[in-house]
């Protein structure tokens, strides 16, 4: 079994002259956030992800794989409520199954499918599972410490 990708992003934390930390991700150029604590600084990162994201699948574009975490970078997760969404999304690209073709495999309306997909639409677990599973995916989740 392959893994596809763990989704964490590589952020970069600078310290700022002015106090606080300045934070930009390597993957999401357009995701900037700041804090003026690390802790704030990792909190408002997990948000300003969760933004890029939202928008890359409101506006149907790519979502990028995530790089790997190098040097002092710091892995930003993916919120376990838009993960599912993220693998869902991404493994109907790579596999360029419309929203029909997947509502007709799984024998729910494509509507259903769209409301998925939606950023902004609260899915049931048991949904996405159904989904991942007929594109021969499914999400793995892990525990990670975000402590220093």
């Amino acid at each position: 079994m392959k893994t596809s990708a763990v989704l964490r992003y590589p952020a970069r934390f600078a310290k700022e002259a002015s106090g606080g930390y300045s934070v930009s991700f390597v993957d999401f150029p357009e995701g900037h956030t700041q804090g003026e604590t690390k802790k704030e600084a990792f909190r408002m990162a997990v948000d300003c992800l969760s933004a890029c994201i939202e928008y890359r699948l409101e506006e149907k574009e790519a979502v990028p794989r995530p790089s790997p975490v190098k040097g002092k970078a710091v892995g930003i997760p993916v919120l376990l409520e838009i993960a599912p969404k993220v693998a869902l999304y991404t493994a109907m690209r790579e596999q360029k199954i419309s929203n029909l073709k997947l509502a007709k495999q799984m024998d729910v309306s494509e509507n259903s499918i769209r409301r998925m997909l939606n950023p902004k639409h609260k899915g049931r677990p048991e949904q996405y599972t159904k989904a991942l599973l007929a594109l021969c995916r499914a999400v793995e989740i892990s525990l990670v410490s975000i402590q220093d």
